[in-house]
């Protein structure tokens, strides 16, 4: 049997895959984009394969897209997200408004001690020079400082340069524990070693909206 394929066929199929793809993110809004990016045991670690990043590593922060807030864990899965990008304006609720409060309700973590549901996050997407993405995912302390510091530079120059995005390095950094015991304590840092023009992002490294919001039940 022989079959026949045309360019106004393979452009309906093209057009019938991205709409899976629109359904999909209006349903399940994309947070975190490329692969995930998280400082644990003084290291940067990437994806699920446990990948390490060179110290040499240089990547763009596209500080647009930085996405903070708070996300509600259950049974180790993401129940709720609200957040927002930092250049909309977005302004975290304070941790008492958003319910949850009666320790005794909580799950247990790992080391036995109940666990505050509610997690303040921070989303830095970055771009590699070979434009792979990834997301770095800020929760300790540590991390949120990271973060912190690269606004507060990043700020700075904007005054002059609003068109810039910092190219960084991942490095850590550590100092003594006032509590003897527990040593010397690593952190990450995300230091600035450059700048660079912004250009347009590709659709994958935007964070979607959620329009079913209102609608969906949880």
């Amino acid at each position: 049997m022989k079959t026949e394929t045309n360019s106004a066929n393979a452009l309906a199929v093209t057009e019938q895959t991205d709409l899976f793809r629109t359904y999909a993110d209006v349903c399940a809004p994309r947070m975190i984009v490329g692969k995930l990016l998280k400082f644990s045991k003084g290291e940067f670690v990437l994806g699920d394969a446990g990948e390490t990043i060179a110290d040499d590593a240089e990547f763009t922060a596209l500080m647009d897209e930085l996405t903070v807030g708070w996300v509600r864990w259950e049974d180790d899965k993401v129940a709720e997200t609200r957040m927002g990008r930092v250049i909309d304006g977005f302004a975290p609720q304070p941790r008492r408004e958003l319910g949850d409060v009666d320790a005794a309700a909580w799950e247990t973590a790992a080391d036995g001690k109940a666990r505050d549901p509610w997690q303040f996050q921070n989303y830095l997407p970055l771009q590699r020079s070979d434009g792979e993405l990834l997301t770095f995912v800020a929760s300790s302390r540590g991390a949120l400082n990271a973060v912190a510091e690269l606004c507060r530079t990043h700020s700075r120059h904007a005054k002059q340069h609003r068109n810039d995005y910092p190219v960084i390095r991942l490095r850590s950094d550590e100092y003594q524990h006032r509590v003897k015991e527990f040593g010397r304590i690593k952190f990450p840092v995300l230091s600035v070693v450059g700048w660079t023009t912004k250009t347009d992002l590709p659709e994958q490294a935007k964070p979607t909206d959620d329009p079913l919001e209102e609608y969906l039940p949880y």
